[in-house]
Parts: C-alpha cells; sequence; structure tokens
C-alpha cells in the first residue's frame, strides 16, 4: 500500500471541517473526520482533543 503523505493545507482543511462540525455536535464531527481519514488511508480510529 502507497505511504499517504498529509500537505498542511490537506491537515487544515480536515482541522477546519472538524472545528465547523463539532460547533453542533462534536461525536459528529469526529466521525464525519474519521470517515474522511478512512477512505483516504484505510486506518480505523482517529483522537481528537
Amino acid at each position: 500500500m502507497a505511504k499517504i503523505n498529509w500537505i498542511a493545507e490537506a491537515e487544515t482543511w480536515l482541522k477546519d471541517i472538524f472545528d465547523y462540525i463539532s460547533g453542533d455536535n462534536r461525536e459528529a464531527a469526529i466521525r464525519t473526520i474519521e470517515a474522511i481519514y478512512n477512505k483516504v488511508t484505510g486506518k480505523i480510529s482517529l483522537v481528537f482533543e
């Protein structure tokens, strides 16, 4: 499997998406970012604090 190198812009977009959604629903934000991340990498979970 190819290694994924996240560029700073992509990381910023993910954080911005998380921040926007978590303003209403933190659990939904976590699920959304995990779904995006999983589509790209195939990994299972992330932890946001």
